[in-house]
């Protein structure tokens, strides 16, 4: 069975999200059951389906940059593959979430404001000095500082592009948070400084979300056998580290005789104990900070840095027609594994128009979820040892008439065999 997507071509193909003075067209050929969305928190939103050539303007429209709206948002093709087989022609398409596109912008930041264009050379006064760049300056600033050096004023305006934060953020130490990159770059670099933090777009509103405003507690339950058919779990300790050496910053010292470079407190080396009582030894490479000066604000930092647990994956296959929101905060029950908890949505490949098609949610791994699981097979490892000695027991107690021996008999039998 087949849909009906919007597709349109902005003229120039300008950043913005598609209206009335835009060429649209209504495609009725994609077909329901190969739309489908791909999303995973802070890295992936892209879209794939397969249309088949009905001779209309909207499927002659499906080429490289022009957009398609899907379950309310829209997507830039990326890549087109066009087929011919059996006299049917077919066009997979594969797309990208229009927030994505923000890569094409660059602010230069604090570069020189006009170096000119290929047709004027630029302010008469630009200076022919290489500048030097390699000055780090770490400043505190906001989500919000970033986003208004990137986003704000004629920027966002040109770009048709507006922006939110949505949720509380503390000032966090950023080096060089205004030099020049892409749009992308400025959003990379606030998922960097502020770890929790979620990047969500809403078509060209570009939106940060605190951990907590994120994740939300729907009511939402995946029990499996009930309406999840697969649950995987997987562990992976390859990336895991829970010691090393931390290095901070320095200063100049100024003596009678000469100056000398000196840190601000010794280096020194720190274990996370719970990791390593928990899971062992998993020493890194130093950690270094050229602007911490206080000791234990290098100990958060590297706290930061380890990743003190396995990587821990927990993919469900979801039965079709149930309702999959990204950072929904749902129940989860693996009955067999007496496993119980609350745990993040935070990716997956859903069929938004299909009836038939399985989608899978990806659920986030934390040190609760991988502790709760832990516990879960401890408790199942207690219970079969507990019914495996039973069995022993019951064994042992079992009369001749089931013609079994026991142990007495056993041992006169192999003494026997011995003289």
């Amino acid at each position: 069975m087949s849909v009906v997507l919007k597709v349109a071509a902005t003229k120039d193909h300008a950043l913005k999200v598609p209206n009335g003075d835009d060429q649209i067209a209504m495609l009725h050929s994609a077909l329901e059951d190969s739309i489908y969305i791909s999303w995973e928190v802070n890295n992936t939103y892209q879209a794939y389906f397969t249309a088949w050539d009905d001779e209309s303007v909207a499927y002659q429209m499906l080429t490289v940059q022009n957009m398609v709206e899907i379950d309310g948002q829209w997507f830039v093709i990326k890549q087109c593959e066009p087929d011919y087989s059996g006299g049917i022609g077919t066009t997979a398409v594969t797309l990208q979430h229009i927030s994505g596109e923000i890569s094409r912008m660059h602010i230069y930041g604090s570069d020189p404001v006009d170096w000119g264009q290929y047709s004027h050379t630029g302010n008469s006064n630009v200076s022919l000095d290489v500048p030097n760049n390699t000055d780090t300056v770490a400043q505190s600033v906001s989500p919000s500082d970033i986003l208004n050096a990137f986003f704000g004023g004629d920027n966002g305006k040109n770009w048709n592009i507006t922006y939110q934060v949505i949720g509380s953020f503390n000032n966090a130490m950023v080096e060089n948070p205004y030099a020049a990159g892409s749009g992308k770059d400025a959003i990379s670099r606030i998922l960097e400084a502020w770890t929790s933090a979620v990047f969500w777009p809403d078509n060209l509103n570009l939106r940060i979300y605190s951990h907590d405003e994120f994740y939300k507690d729907y009511g939402h339950r995946y029990d499996y056998l009930r309406d999840t058919s697969e649950v995987q779990l997987q562990y992976d300790t390859t990336d895991m580290t829970n010691a090393a050496r931390l290095v901070g910053a320095t200063q100049e010292i100024q003596t009678t005789t000469d100056s000398k470079e000196q840190y601000y407190f010794a280096p020194f080396y720190f274990v996370d104990e719970a990791s390593h009582q928990r899971w062992g030894l998993f020493v890194g490479d130093d950690i270094t900070s050229d602007t911490i000066t206080d000791k234990e604000q290098m100990k958060a930092y590297a706290e930061s840095q380890f990743k003190a647990n396995p990587d821990f994956t927990l993919q469900l296959t979801v039965d079709p027609g149930k309702e999959i929101i990204e950072g929904d905060m749902v129940r989860l029950e693996i009955r067999p594994a007496d496993y119980v908890t609350k745990v993040g949505l935070v990716g997956y490949q859903k069929y938004p128009y299909s009836h038939t098609q399985s989608s899978t949610a990806t659920l986030n791994s934390n040190a609760a979820n991988i502790l709760d699981f832990q516990r879960s097979q401890q408790t199942n490892l207690s219970r079969l040892q507990e019914q495996t000695k039973s069995l022993i027991i019951s064994s042992n107690n079992r009369d001749d008439s089931n013609n079994a021996w026991n142990e007495t008999e056993v041992k006169a039998f192999d003494d026997s065999k011995r003289s």
